[in-house]
């Protein structure tokens, strides 16, 4: 929502130019356009790999934008273990919000 109240359409797209091209005609000066740093195939396997957690460890999940307008998904697990750090962590930084009841040892 703009500071004057008015909602605003905010995209997080890889091509910006194509993403403003296309939708400026329809949302005017609500669109809001930026500059995402993963594609929605970048999505879709972290995706998968969030589908692919045991539902008992997965206590919940969603997808979210930042202020700047990039997308990222939310997972609140109750166990993490080494197996899945390590495939999380191929995923790049802010991609994934993740929260964790427990963790390993290190």
């Amino acid at each position: 929502m703009a500071p004057d109240g008015v909602e605003e359409v905010v995209v997080s797209a890889t091509d910006v130019t194509a993403a403003r091209r296309a939708l400026l005609p329809v949302y005017g000066g609500r669109l809001r356009v930026y500059q995402s740093p993963w594609t929605a195939d970048d999505l879709a396997r972290l995706d998968a790999v969030i589908a692919a957690v045991e539902p008992t460890r997965r206590h919940a999940g969603g997808a979210g934008v930042s202020p700047e307008g990039i997308v990222y998904r939310r997972l609140l697990l109750t166990y993490l273990d080494q197996q899945l750090a390590t495939t999380l962590s191929a995923f790049p930084e802010g991609m994934l919000k993740l929260e964790v009841q427990a963790q390993p040892r290190r």
